[in-house]
């Protein structure tokens, strides 16, 4: 049991690392991680350790583009609609209530994915009024891709200009946690993106500025350039347009540092 809860673990930081990365080579072990908790799930027959399986099988393909690896899988509504009838099978098994949430999301990134947007609505409500005690779900889903999710939503219904009056009963109180560096910096952006939408331009680049010299991206080049070309389109929407050129020759730098060998995209 121990072991597939670590490897559930493992599972979700390896997919936030490569979805803030954007490194290719972190894909082979998504494959590996699904063989080994199958084989454990085979081997002793648990429901917890279905539902830990279902969990990373549906994450894979939701979230990863490994086709290959998901080509023999049951249909994801199927395996979503086999974890909820588990779960509702054991109503008063603790590990289950917390992973209501993590189901829940994963149903809202089904019907999202697929514009299913009845059904879409319907998990998004539930996941929007957990916010922020849904971030404590870190070890079992990506659980900050939901707010990148919201900010998608809200624009498909042309209500992005509500995100930053909800923020401050939401997150009024919550002081995010640096050292997770992908659920920070999501956190992050979508405050920004949220102070963009009502054309608090100054607050958005100041959000971004501080990101930037918050966090160390050393490792993660390919959101660097996304947050420093959103600082650059912030920087111009203040008319501080010499900053948003140095942003610019900077982000310019970075691509071509990392399309050395022509690889980049």
């Amino acid at each position: 049991m121990n072991k597939a809860e670590d490897l559930l673990t493992d599972f979700i930081k390896k997919l936030a690392e490569y979805y803030t990365s954007g490194n290719e080579s972190l894909l082979p072990l998504f494959p590996m991680l699904k063989k080994e908790i199958a084989n454990i799930s085979n081997l002793y027959k648990s429901h917890h350790l279905k539902v830990y399986q279902n969990i990373i099988d549906i994450s894979i393909s939701l979230f990863l583009p490994l086709t290959e690896a998901i080509k023999d899988d049951k249909p994801v509504e199927d395996i979503l609609d086999e974890t909820e009838t588990i779960l509702s099978n054991y109503p008063k098994d603790y590990s289950y209530q917390f992973l209501r949430s993590t189901l829940n999301f994963l149903f809202y990134g089904y019907y999202h994915k697929h514009k299913l947007f009845k059904k879409e609505m319907q998990y998004f409500e539930l996941l929007n009024n957990q916010f922020p005690k849904f971030f404590y779900h870190n070890h079992t889903c990506f659980c900050s891709k939901f707010l990148i999710s919201k900010i998608e939503t809200y624009i498909e219904q042309g209500k992005e200009n509500k995100l930053y009056d909800e923020n401050t009963d939401i997150f009024e109180k919550y002081s995010p946690e640096k050292s997770d560096i992908p659920n920070y910096v999501n956190y992050m952006k979508y405050l920004a993106a949220s102070a963009f939408y009502v054309r608090k331009y100054p607050e958005a680049a100041k959000i971004l500025s501080e990101l930037i010299n918050d966090i160390g991206f050393k490792h993660f080049p390919h959101t660097e350039i996304e947050i420093k070309l959103f600082l650059a389109l912030s920087y111009s929407m203040c008319n501080k347009y010499e900053l948003a050129w140095n942003v610019l020759r900077s982000v310019t730098r970075k691509i071509s540092e990392m399309n050395s060998n022509g690889s980049y995209e």
